[in-house]
């Protein structure tokens, strides 16, 4: 494996490579004839990369999304100071929690409210449709 150019290229393929703080954004064409057609393929692959990171997200258990959203908190892409102050103060408010006895657990989020009413709301209504036919079956034989 060899390292990048001085410019920052790549020895193989001319490419930018992206390093430190900013390895996480892509880095777009410029100055070449094919331009747009990169940037539309690269434009192509962060939307299928999207896709298949929410498909991913919504097949996760309630407790895996946890484990997820604690992983996402510890590694968000970024300036290393940045996170490195971040952690430091999750440490601090963690440990102000567990003096304070504060509750840890995280809210439902509004949209699983909204969702766990509909359910409600329809399991309500199948009920009442299930017995509206249940009698009306009864009534039809007697």
């Amino acid at each position: 494996m060899q390292t990048a150019m001085p410019n920052g290229r790549c020895y193989l393929h001319g490419g930018r490579t992206p390093k430190a703080d900013d390895w996480h954004r892509p880095v777009w064409p410029k100055g070449h004839p094919r331009a747009v057609e990169k940037m539309n393929a690269k434009l192509r692959d962060i939307e299928r990369a999207r896709k298949k990171r929410e498909a991913r997200l919504a097949d996760l258990s309630p407790e895996e999304r946890q484990a997820h959203r604690e992983w996402q908190m510890a590694h968000k892409p970024g300036k290393a100071v940045d996170r490195k102050r971040a952690r430091g103060m999750r440490k601090a408010n963690a440990a102000a929690r567990a003096t304070l006895g504060v509750d840890q657990s995280y809210p439902p989020s509004p949209e699983l409210v909204r969702v766990t009413r509909a359910i409600e709301a329809l399991e309500k209504l199948r009920a009442a449709r299930s017995a509206a036919i249940e009698e009306f079956a009864l009534g039809a034989f007697d």
